[in-house]
């Protein structure tokens, strides 16, 4: 698990920076990331109640719902978080001048 996430923040770090992304490093990692991902979960569903973490804790609703709002609340908050180191505010977006009337 640990390798596949250093593929993918490798990939992500210099894909289109350092190289480009048709490089085949960046494909590279992007299969070395899909293909270890796989076998992980593979892996996990085949141990059951021995594996790290146990899919009947999963299929359970409250868990797996829990998992999907702290996804999307962790997503927003990088999202966020993005914008303000970019620079981007809402002082700084411009309108032009047919927006800013039809907001009136």
């Amino acid at each position: 698990m640990l390798g596949s996430i250093v593929m993918l923040l490798l990939v992500l770090q210099d894909g289109g920076v350092v190289y480009q992304w048709s490089d085949l490093r960046a494909i590279g990692l992007i299969i070395g990331f899909v293909l270890s991902q796989a076998a992980f979960w593979i892996l996990q569903t085949r141990l059951g109640d021995n594996a790290t973490i146990p899919t009947r804790l999963i299929k359970t609703r409250t868990i797996y719902l829990g998992m999907v709002t702290n996804f999307a609340i962790g997503a927003a908050f990088f999202t966020v978080r993005q914008a303000q180191l970019s620079g981007l505010t809402c002082q700084n977006i411009a309108f032009s001048s047919t927006t800013s009337r039809s907001l009136l």
